[in-house]
C-alpha cells in the first residue's frame, strides 16, 4: 500500500509552565482539559511523577498539544499511572528521560512550536517510502497512550525522522487517532497546520525537503512555499518575508515554526472574542487574523475561515 499524508495530525507548543499556557488558550476561547503526568512506580522510590505533562486541544480528525516539562509541584489529579511490565520499568524510564531532555533543549532555543506531526494513511508504507527517498528515521512504533479526557487507551502508530532531517524540531508521521473533536468558544473547527520560518538562501532546499517527506508537490504563492495535503496545508517564508506574511512577527531562530493556523467557522466572531479577552489581534494579507507570538505564548496563532 502506498501510504498518502493527507493532513497534519497535530502539533506541540512547548511552554514552561502548562497550567498558565492551558488558562492562556481558554481566554483565546478553546476547550483545554487538565494537562496530564505520568508517574511511574520505582524500586525504592514509591510512585513518582516524570518526564513531561500534556493536554490536547482537541478537533474532529486532528489537535494541537501544549507540552511542558514536569514542575515542582503536581497536583495529585493531574497524574496518570503508566502500567509497565517490571522487565521493562527500565527502559521506559530512560525512554522517558530521553522525552524530558528534549522538551527541556527545545525551550532552551524558544517557547514555542517544536512538534509536526504528519497523518499517514499507512506508517509502514512511510517507513518504506521516507527510507527510498534518503530521509532517515527510527522505524514504526506501536504503544497506547491514555484518553486526555478519560476513557479508553489510545493506540498510536508513528515515525520519528532522524534530527539530522529536522532542524526545525521533532518531525514525525503517524496514523489517524480517531480524535473526538471538542466544542471549542471560538469556534475552532480544524488544526490547518504550521508555518515555518527558514533563512532566505535555505528556504528552496527545506521546501525540497518537505517535498520529500509529505510525497506532496511545492507550489510558490508569493513569498512563500506552500505544500497542500488533503485537508490543511503546511507553508514555508523566508526571514526576510516574514512580516509580509504575519506583519510584526519575527523569527526567535533558523529555521523555526514561527506559527499554526486553526480553522473557525465565523472569523468575525473569533476576532471578537479575542478583543474582548484583551489580546491584540492583527491581520494578515490574505484577510486571516493572528495573534502575536508575544501574546500567545511564543508562536502566532492564526485563525481563519477559508476552505483553502
Amino acid at each position: 500500500m502506498t501510504d498518502t499524508v493527507d493532513r497534519v495530525h497535530h502539533v506541540g507548543h512547548v511552554v514552561p509552565d502548562i497550567e498558565a499556557a492551558s488558562a492562556r488558550y481558554r481566554r483565546m476561547g478553546f476547550h483545554v482539559p487538565a494537562p496530564r503526568f505520568p508517574v511511574l512506580a520505582t524500586a525504592g522510590e514509591g510512585v513518582r511523577a516524570v518526564g513531561a505533562g500534556n493536554t490536547h486541544l482537541s478537533f474532529g480528525r486532528n489537535f494541537v498539544e501544549l507540552v511542558a516539562p514536569l514542575g515542582a509541584d503536581v497536583p495529585d489529579e493531574h497524574l496518570v499511572p503508566l502500567v509497565v511490565p517490571d522487565g521493562a520499568r527500565e527502559r521506559v524510564a530512560v525512554s522517558i528521560a530521553a522525552t524530558t531532555a528534549r522538551v527541556r533543549a527545545a525551550l532552551e532555543r524558544f517557547a514555542g512550536v517544536h512538534i509536526l506531526v504528519l497523518q499517514t494513511s499507512d506508517v509502514d508504507a512511510a517507513a518504506a517510502r521516507l527510507t527510498g527517498a534518503g530521509i532517515g528515521h527510527g522505524g514504526v512504533v506501536r504503544l497506547t497512550r491514555p484518553a486526555v479526557d478519560g476513557g479508553a487507551p489510545v493506540p498510536i502508530a508513528l515515525l520519528e525522522v532522524d534530527a539530522g532531517h529536522s532542524p526545525e524540531g521533532r518531525l514525525a508521521l503517524a496514523e489517524e487517532l480517531g480524535e473526538t473533536g471538542a466544542e471549542h468558544p471560538n469556534g475552532a473547527t480544524e488544526l490547518v497546520g504550521p508555518v515555518l520560518c527558514a533563512p532566505d538562501a535555505e528556504l528552496d532546499g527545506h521546501a525540497e525537503r518537505y517535498a520529500r517527506l509529505l510525497a506532496r508537490p511545492v507550489r510558490e504563492a508569493g513569498p512563500t512555499r506552500v505544500l497542500d495535503l488533503g485537508a490543511g496545508r503546511v507553508v514555508l517564508v523566508g526571514a526576510s518575508a516574514l512580516d509580509a506574511v504575519l506583519p510584526g512577527e519575527r523569527p526567535p531562530t533558523l529555521p523555526a515554526f514561527v506559527a499554526f493556523a486553526v480553522r473557525v467557522r465565523d472569523l468575525a466572531a473569533t476576532r471578537e472574542l479575542l478583543v474582548g479577552e484583551g489580546f491584540p489581534v492583527r491581520s494578515a494579507p490574505d484577510g486571516a487574523a493572528f495573534v502575536p507570538a508575544a501574546a500567545a505564548g511564543g508562536c502566532a496563532l492564526v485563525f481563519t475561515d477559508r476552505s483553502s
